[in-house]
């Protein structure tokens, strides 16, 4: 219960701040699906998903730097969120980028990659929301 008021608290601070980071973050998102296109990797994350997953990550990071309780609160919300973000980077958002070639009835060449990635989310789900 405590982690959910905290990261309820974090979240309403962040929506606060959200016009001054939402826009900062995303001039550097494109580079990594253009360094994707041109290595052949079909595992990018979308685009859209990049931006809006960097400016959760930099809104906490800024957050963890609040003076008083709100910085307190953001902390302890980023050392539980950690182990999340990561395996989220790492199972869960690249298989994304394999929704739009599935969609034109593509098969894309990183799909065995994909199932691999999804097959451990499957597993880890539990944890990882917990």
């Amino acid at each position: 219960m405590r982690h959910r008021v905290l990261s309820i608290a974090v979240v309403g601070a962040l929506a606060l701040t959200a016009p001054a980071w939402t826009g900062a973050r995303a001039s550097g998102q494109a580079g990594h699906a253009e360094h994707a296109e041109r290595h052949g990797s079909a595992l990018a994350v979308p685009p859209s998903l990049q931006r809006e997953h960097q400016a959760i990550h930099h809104a906490l990071e800024e957050a963890t730097k609040a003076p008083g309780r709100v910085g307190a609160a953001a902390r302890e919300l980023a050392a539980v969120l950690g182990p999340h973000f990561q395996r989220e980077d790492e199972v869960a958002l690249p298989p994304l980028g394999l929704l739009a070639p599935l969609a034109a009835g593509e098969r894309p060449a990183a799909m065995e990659k994909a199932l691999a990635m999804t097959d451990a989310l499957r597993k880890e789900m539990p944890r990882m929301l917990a």
